[in-house]
């Protein structure tokens, strides 16, 4: 016998477990609403494929298509990190739940249902596990903000040294890589770019893409999508720097976009995540 109210229950709770997790190694606000409006909708699901007819939502597009509509409903349409970051977690708990059942002999979980309410405690503990070891990292994270790095760019042929902030709010990420993307300013990258990569034309890069791509074709030229700290949405021109050393690391081919903007007054040139 199956009762819905425990299948949607549970499967909520840990469905808004790991997506607040989520949210935190991933650096991005995750508000109470959206998050319950999901949490809504992961429970809704589970109790879905136990109804006549629906069974077949169970299949593998089902679970794909419900793990969409759970992230677009917290995250929005930029789906790639946090669906990784999720799908991690996912296996994570997957993970912690055999290594329960190893310890305890006894544990019981299929198609959402646990045996037993304690089996169900089990479960929570486990996703809760999960979140707390989100927690601490974002924390660890947040400590190294505001830091300042040095960084080599390999950039046309030439190297230029910049001094970078280790920025927490800096979640911006190459959607062709999936790497982080560096900020920099302009004036710190000039002397490295073609002519025809000028200050104005990195101030409208969408106007001006087409013929900074065609002077300059090594550069793999794209547009980043950005919010601004006034939530005003906009585009950066980014590029991939040939080599990157950050902080004594090598990072290898790295994504650079150019702030048309001064980042600073002089402290540093350039933004980049955790």
């Amino acid at each position: 016998m199956v009762y819905l109210d425990g299948v949607f229950v549970l499967n909520a709770a840990l469905d808004a477990l790991l997506l607040s997790a989520t949210g935190k190694l991933t650096g991005r606000a995750v508000k109470p609403g959206r998050l319950a409006l999901a949490a809504a909708i992961g429970g809704g699901y589970a109790c879905a494929v136990f109804l006549p007819g629906l069974e077949g939502l169970s299949g593998a597009p089902g679970q794909v298509g419900s793990l969409a509509v759970m992230l677009l409903a917290v995250f929005g349409v930029r789906l790639l990190w946090p669906g990784g970051v999720l799908l991690t977690l996912s296996c994570a708990l997957g993970g912690a739940i055999l290594l329960l059942e190893r310890l305890v002999g006894s544990l019981s979980y299929a198609n959402g249902i646990p045996g037993t309410a304690w089996d169900g405690e089990l479960l929570l503990l486990a996703g809760s596990g999960l979140w707390a070891a989100a927690s601490l990292l974002e924390r660890r994270a947040s400590g190294k903000s505001g830091k300042k790095v040095p960084v080599l760019l390999e950039v046309n042929g030439k190297r230029r040294l910049l001094t970078a902030l280790v920025d927490s709010g800096n979640g911006l990420r190459d959607p062709i890589s999936g790497k982080g993307v560096l900020v920099a300013e302009w004036d710190a990258l000039a002397a490295c770019l073609p002519e025809k990569i000028t200050q104005a034309a990195c101030a409208a890069p969408a106007e001006h893409l087409a013929e900074m791509s065609a002077v300059w074709p090594e550069g793999r030229l794209r547009l980043l999508p950005c919010r601004t700290v006034r939530q005003t949405e906009g585009f950066l021109l980014a590029f991939t720097a040939q080599r990157a050393k950050v902080d004594g690391v090598e990072r290898g081919a790295l994504p650079v976009a150019i702030s048309p903007v001064r980042l600073s007054d002089g402290a540093y040139q350039a933004l980049i995540g955790l």
